[in-house]
C-alpha cells in the first residue's frame, strides 16, 4: 500500500503569482496541502476578494500572508542560546556551559544540554566568531577525533615495512574484520561489523565474550559435529580441552 507523498515542511512562497486570483482548490494544489489547510489560513487572516462563492484569494495577499507566517515561526537564537528540537524554542545551556566540537578547520558544533528536557542541543558556529559566544558561555574545546583513513595509512605503512599485509582502505579493513569474526569468536572475542556504512564510516564492535556464553557455544558445536554423534566419550574430552584452552587465552 502506497500513501501520498509528504508535503515539504517549508512552502515555496514564490509559487504564488501576485497578479493572479486563486480558488481554495488551486491554492491547495499549488502548495501540495489539503483544502482544509487553506480554509484554516483564511480563518487566521488570509484575505479573500469578497464574500461570494467560489472563494477567491488574491495572489499578492497569499504571498504576503505566507511570508509573514514564515517570519513569525522563526526562532532566532541569541549568542548564549541553542535551539532545542524537543522544546522547539531557544534555550540557555544547562550551567551556562557548552562544548565546541570542530567539524572542519573553520566551523564546528556548539553542544549543550537543555535545562528543561535534558536533551543534547547542537548549533553550527564559525570558529572566527567563537569569542562572541565565549563572552556569554563557558565553552570548552573538544579534540577532533583522528580520521580512520589517516590511521589506516599509518598502519599500512608500518606493516609493509615488516613485509606483512594490511588493507589499503577502511572498507577493506571492515571486510577483513568481518571475515575474521568466526575465528575470533572461538577465542572468546565477539566482533560485529555493520553491513551498511554510516556517515562517519563503518561501525565495528569488539568486546570479550562471557565465559558461560563461550562454553555454551563450544558445547553446541561439539554436539552438532559428526564425530560427537559417533563417540560421546570423545565429545566430553574435547569439551574439556576446549574449555581449558579458552581459560588460557
Amino acid at each position: 500500500m502506497t500513501g501520498k507523498p509528504l508535503r515539504k515542511r517549508h512552502l515555496n512562497t514564490r509559487l504564488a503569482k501576485i497578479h493572479r486570483n486563486y480558488t481554495v482548490e488551486e491554492v491547495a494544489a499549488l502548495f501540495g496541502v489539503h483544502k482544509n489547510t487553506v480554509r484554516e489560513w483564511v480563518k487566521r487572516g488570509l484575505p479573500v476578494s469578497d464574500d461570494k462563492r467560489p472563494m477567491l484569494i488574491l495572489g499578492r495577499a497569499l504571498f504576503e500572508f505566507l511570508q509573514t507566517r514564515r517570519v513569525k515561526n522563526k526562532r532566532p537564537c541569541q549568542p548564549d542560546e541553542i535551539y532545542c528540537l524537543r522544546c522547539r524554542i531557544p534555550q540557555h545551556p544547562a550551567g551556562e556551559m557548552a562544548e565546541y566540537q570542530p567539524v572542519t578547520t573553520t566551523t564546528g558544533n556548539l553542544i549543550g544540554i537543555c535545562p528543561t528536557c535534558e536533551t543534547m542541543m547542537y548549533r553550527r558556529v564559525s570558529l572566527a566568531k567563537l569569542d562572541l559566544f565565549r563572552a556569554q558561555l563557558d565553552i570548552g574545546l573538544a579534540q577532533a577525533l583522528p580520521h580512520i583513513g589517516k590511521l589506516n595509512e599509518r598502519l599500512q605503512a608500518k606493516f609493509l615495512e615488516q613485509g606483512e599485509y594490511w588493507p589499503r582502505s577502511p572498507k577493506g579493513l571492515a571486510d577483513s574484520l568481518r571475515r575474521a569474526a568466526p575465528a575470533l569468536r572461538q577465542l572468546g572475542i565477539h566482533l560485529s561489523v555493520a553491513i551498511k556504512p554510516k556517515r562517519d564510516g563503518v561501525h565495528c564492535e569488539l568486546r570479550k565474550m562471557p565465559e558461560d556464553a563461550l562454553a555454551t557455544g563450544v558445547n553446541q558445536r561439539e554436539a552438532s559435529s559428526p564425530s560427537s554423534q559417533r563417540s560421546p566419550v570423545s565429545t566430553n574430552s574435547a569439551n574439556q580441552g576446549a574449555e581449558t584452552e579458552v581459560r588460557v587465552v
